[in-house]
């Protein structure tokens, strides 16, 4: 699961405006789909997703929900998890890219 920070129900919101995190949110759950039909890309699933709805009004108090934020749910995926944590900064630097290359060099049948 992957929930925004900010809430745009937030007295005094000074973040991306809600129309453009709607084009964002519709934007990434498309290239999610499309991951999805391509088996060679390591890439979550995406199970669901929700754009952040803006309430009317003021906002004098700070948000009770979340429903101001932006949601992304996706399926579990097999084998360990939490393993960010254990890594040393260097490993953390080196990860990110090597996963990249890796998925794009299994993709294209390198």
């Amino acid at each position: 699961m992957r929930l925004a920070r900010s809430d745009v129900n937030t007295p005094n919101y000074v973040g991306f405006p809600v129309h453009k995190q709607i084009c964002e949110v519709k934007f990434e759950a498309a290239v999610y789909n499309l991951l999805r039909s391509e088996p060679k890309v390591l890439a979550s699933h995406l199970l669901y997703h929700r754009i952040p709805k803006q309430r009317a009004g003021l906002k004098r108090e700070p948000p009770q929900d979340i429903i101001g934020r932006r949601l992304f749910l996706f399926e579990k995926a097999e084998g360990e998890k939490n393993v960010w944590c254990d890594l040393s900064p260097k490993q953390k630097v080196c990860a990110w890219p090597s996963y990249l290359l890796c998925s794009v060099s299994y993709m294209y049948g390198y």
